[in-house]
């Protein structure tokens, strides 16, 4: 089995990262070099003229220091950076501690976990399988693992495939949104893959018909990783080294299948305490395959270099890598395997980021500049992605088509006839105001939309926050994060339909849904609703709703868990004051409450029914 990385100083290798302003750093001057720790002056390369190498690594470590300044206190956990230009790691760098308790300080060689990083080495394995001809991405899942449900029947004759597993489109849900339904702590539920199994062995229904929609799950990679070791005849670790990590020289990295390991040179990962300071949060599972990947900066690089050099795989399957997938209805995804296709500042950038426990991760490749980024943070505040970009912006300076004003975070590329759509215009008119405002969904994705009128605005309410929408004229507004609501062309008055489009999609249509019912009308919902409710899908866990303060509010009680009070969304859905967990009614032909639907996130619809008697207004 393939065991966790030592300690050995890291070998040093061709790597890729974020551009670099070539004005001010001209690629045929940058050797190999590194500056090494946030406390100490840059080491020199081996075999290096010191002076020009150290000048050049400190001239660019000096550019990247402020965007880790909040990091580089000896009192506080950090992020270890490294950026590839060309065929040269020009900079290794590490910023604040790996170890509180022992004062150890972040440096090239910290071991850190990649989190979701792992994603696209294990979709790799996935492709090198299936040309040794081990395996198909196409095989239906239950070729390899025939424990999991037939849901054919339920969907149309569709079969979930391995290949929609790597790019989140077969509908199986997330195994960590379901045990964040049972327990706060998610080892409390899960911690190795049997637990996984069993846990998505009782799911009898998926979050959508297979290759009709997409929605990220951790769970379709721990299946993927479970059915790549039954094809192979290897656990995981030993097959993913013996095809990956060791022909490319990856020699620090390993999977954390044993979190009792000692591993030397691990950072210790640390969240925010309760009242100041930091606490210590590490994963207390074993799972792997949609996470568990440890490793350091520099075997990043080493990894992402073979999208250049195709060492593994050869050019032919490498150039799949990025190849988005393709959905029932022929769109095509920014999603490929275990990447996505994005952009920043008008410049192509393959990435993906990475979150285990408190630890952060992030691997951004520019082709077009042929650079890229590795970060691995230690506390779980990390925002990688925009420390990515961040980094890329002071490396790469002015290298990229749009300045630095017009960077928003990564996402598909507007097309320019949505750019243009998207500029502000004037102030609507309060009927358009007025008509848009209530509550929208759709059951086929699960989105719910509920916008509010507030003099001439309209904003879109996100548990108890609300997010004021900016005008675009034509019946359209624009949503932060670039979503866009419209009402259809010649609607009916009130309209019965809105469209809403994210990126360059298809719009997804919704209806108008009544509204919360207020008073004495609440009063009865909530008591219709009042008592136990049991999830088979879980293993059978309970919940109870509560008609409390008299039946003006539905309080949710559960094991683990503090009291919650939910928010009404519309007459059949509430949600918690987050807005991250909703919970809608299902009902019978006599309009009596027959299950609850719930969801949050990665997971939609488990169903819960009626366990028994209704619970006291007040009582437990």
């Amino acid at each position: 089995m393939r065991r966790a990385p030592h300690a050995a100083p890291p070998s040093r290798a061709p790597r890729a990262c974020a551009r670099f302003a070539a004005a001010l750093l001209p690629v045929a001057l940058l050797a190999p070099a590194r500056a090494t720790g946030a406390q100490g002056p840059p080491a020199p390369a081996p075999g290096a003229a010191a002076a020009p190498a150290d000048s050049l690594a400190a001239a660019l470590a000096r550019r990247v220091d402020p965007v880790f300044a909040q990091w580089s206190s000896p009192d506080s956990p950090g992020c270890v950076v490294g950026v590839r230009q060309g065929e040269r790691v020009v900079l290794e760098k590490g910023y604040g501690m790996a170890d509180l308790e022992h004062d150890v300080p972040m440096s090239p060689a910290t071991v850190s976990e990649a989190g979701s990083v792992t994603k696209q080495v294990v979709a790799m394995t996935a492709l090198l399988l299936e040309r040794d001809g081990t395996l198909s991405l196409d095989d239906d899942v239950r070729r390899w693992i025939p424990e999991l449900p037939d849901y054919a029947a339920r969907y149309g004759g569709r079969r979930i495939t391995l290949r929609q597993l790597v790019q989140h489109t077969s509908g199986v849900r997330d195994h960590w949104t379901l045990t964040a339904l049972v327990h706060p702590r998610d080892a409390s539920v899960v911690q190795t893959r049997a637990d996984v199994l069993d846990l998505l062995v009782r799911q009898r229904a998926l979050n959508f018909a297979p290759g009709t929609q997409f929605l990220y799950s951790n769970g379709g990679y721990t299946l993927l990783a479970l059915a790549l070791e039954r094809a192979s005849g290897q656990p995981l670790g030993d097959l993913v080294a013996a095809r990956v990590f060791r022909p490319l020289g990856m020699t620090r990295t390993g999977f954390r299948d044993d979190r009792s390991r000692i591993v030397k040179g691990r950072a210790i990962g640390y969240a925010p305490g309760p009242t100041g300071g930091w606490r210590t949060l590490m994963p207390e599972y074993d799972v792997v395959g949609s996470g568990g990947m440890l490793t350091t900066v520099g075997d990043l690089l080493r990894w992402e270099r073979n999208f250049d050099l195709a060492t593994v795989g050869g050019p032919a399957l490498v150039a799949r890598m990025t190849e988005g997938a393709v959905l029932e209805d022929g769109r095509r995804l920014p999603y490929a395997y275990g990447v996505v296709n994005a952009r920043h500042r008008g410049a192509p950038v393959v990435s993906h980021t990475g979150a285990t426990a408190a630890y952060r991760a992030a691997l951004h490749r520019f082709p077009a500049q042929r650079a890229a980024i590795a970060l691995l943070c230690n506390h779980a505040t990390a925002n990688t992605a925009l420390l990515a970009e961040r980094v890329a912006d002071a490396v790469l300076g002015d290298a990229f088509p749009e300045p630095a004003s017009a960077a928003v975070a990564s996402g598909p590329a507007p097309t320019a006839a949505r750019a243009a759509a998207d500029r502000p215009v004037g102030a609507p008119e309060r009927g358009l105001v007025a008509a848009a405002a209530g509550a929208w969904a759709d059951s086929l994705t699960g989105t719910l939309l509920v916008l509010r009128a507030d003099g001439g605005e309209l904003l879109a309410e996100r548990g108890a926050r609300a997010d004021t929408l900016v005008w675009q004229g034509d019946g359209r507004w624009l949503a932060p994060g670039g979503r866009r609501i419209a009402l259809p062309a010649r609607s009916a008055h009130p309209p019965e339909a809105l469209l809403v489009t994210e990126g360059d999609d298809p719009p997804v249509s919704l209806r108008r849904v009544p509204p919360a019912p207020v008073g004495e009308g609440a009063r009865r919902a909530h008591a219709a609703l009042a008592g136990h409710w049991v999830a088979d899908e879980l293993g059978g866990v309970t919940w109870t709703l509560v008609a409390a303060g008299a039946g003006d509010a539905l309080v949710l009680r559960r094991r683990h868990f503090a009291d919650l009070a939910l928010r009404p969304l519309h007459a059949d859905a509430w949600s918690d004051p987050a807005g991250g967990l909703v919970v809608r009614v299902a009902r019978d032909p006599a309009g009596a409450p027959a299950a609850l639907l719930v969801s949050n996130g990665r997971t939609r619809d488990v169903r819960f029914v009626r366990a028994g008697g209704a619970a006291g207004a007040e009582g437990r």
